[in-house]
């Protein structure tokens, strides 16, 4: 089955390392883009974009219950979140840390969340105009709101697109509201107006191991045991080749996450950080000694491996890179000549029976993602040799 997620709740990604994690992990990652707005993206976000590993959707089609939904909650609770959120009390609320820059005119923003407008009906949008609940930007394509309204909206509206298009929902950076189980008009209520009585209509809330444990979390503590520290250095292209190269390898790494998060859920852990030790030690047990005899197997077929952006892996007749400065191998590589080239060829079937499509073959690649500041001093002499595994 295809493992999609839904990033919420910015059309920005706050985070470049979580973001090509993600692009490790999942198949592909889609955002909520209105239509109308043109994302200001860097270039590896573009680059994941064309190569369809980020994608878009607009949230028009899934507006109408999410404002059923809240135009349903402004009945019933309309003095409760008035008293609470009239945009007229914000100089009283704590600093944004996450908002992003609008200018709203003279009002202050500081401690306002924005929502671009057309992620909202315009008949949800005049209602909260009208309750003084929001304020419009300057330019009129933001509405600006208490935090938890605008958290709680966006909320409903993944878990609505989720829903509908079998997505799992992801966040990066969010503040989730307490109490909300499931996107209900009491389940809002409980959290945004915590006066109201739901307590008979109330649903049992999940055991603490059942909200820590996900695949997601199996797969980046994993991931994490085997990238670099700095891995927004990664180019997004690398990661790209990486997929496209080791599909199989990465699926079967998909079905190791799906077991051993089977294999936790029961343990019931609800300590986060013993939950993550547990994960660590697995791959300590049964995934890293697969990597040191991949490592020995290479080795003995007279394969080394030089650690950069000039490909997912290069590799050489061990003694041609290791052990010498660039422009040693470069002299070597050049030496060699065809013989160097014909070495090559016949270790690459040899390479690629060794690792197969295993979940430490996946780990043994993604490894060998590395920031490219010495792959780029290597010339293109060198990249001819690449054994493609």
């Amino acid at each position: 089955m295809a493992r999609r997620c839904l990033y919420y709740p910015f059309i920005h990604f706050r985070d470049e390392a979580w973001l090509k994690l993600s692009a490790l992990y999942w198949d592909d990652v889609t955002r909520i883009v209105p239509r109308s707005f043109a994302p200001q993206d860097n270039r590896e976000v573009r680059a994941l974009e064309e190569a369809e590993v980020v994608k878009r959707v607009d949230p028009s089609a899934y507006e109408a219950p999410v404002a059923k939904l809240f135009e349903l909650l402004l009945r019933r609770h309309r003095a409760g979140l008035v008293r609470r959120y009239d945009i007229q009390k914000r100089e009283t609320w704590p600093e944004n840390l996450d908002r992003i820059r609008v200018k709203a005119g003279r009002v202050s923003s500081k401690t306002l969340a924005f929502i671009h407008r057309s992620k909202l009906k315009p008949s949800l949008v005049e209602q909260l105009l009208e309750l003084n609940l929001a304020v419009p930007s300057h330019d009129e394509c933001w509405l600006g709101m208490h935090p938890a309204i605008v958290s709680a909206y966006m909320i409903a509206l993944a878990a609505e697109i989720s829903r509908r298009r079998g997505l799992a929902p992801i966040s990066a950076n969010v503040t989730h509201l307490g109490g909300i189980t499931s996107c209900s008009v009491d389940d809002l209520a409980r959290s945004l107006v915590g006066d109201v009585d739901l307590s008979r209509r109330r649903r049992p809330a999940p055991e603490p191991a059942s909200a820590k444990l996900s695949s997601e979390r199996v797969a980046f503590v994993t991931l994490r045991m085997v990238l670099p520290q700095q891995l927004e250095g990664v180019p997004a292209k690398r990661i790209v080749q990486l997929r496209g190269q080791h599909a199989s390898a990465r699926h079967a790494f998909h079905g190791y996450v799906d077991d051993l998060r089977a294999r936790l859920a029961s343990e019931q852990i609800a300590d986060a950080d013993a939950l993550d030790e547990h994960i660590r030690l697995e791959y300590e047990k049964r995934l890293k000694p697969e990597l040191h005899g991949l490592q020995r197997g290479l080795r003995s077929l007279g394969i080394g491996s030089v650690l950069g952006s000039v490909g997912v892996a290069i590799a050489l007749p061990l003694g041609s890179v290791l052990g010498g400065s660039p422009a040693a191998a470069l002299a070597a590589s050049a030496t060699a000549g065809v013989g160097l080239a014909a070495l090559a060829q016949r270790q690459r079937e040899s390479a690629r029976s060794l690792l197969g499509s295993s979940p430490a073959s996946f780990l043994f690649m993604t490894r060998q993602l590395r920031p490219s500041a010495f792959a780029e001093r290597l010339s293109s002499s060198l990249r001819r040799f690449t054994l493609g595994v």
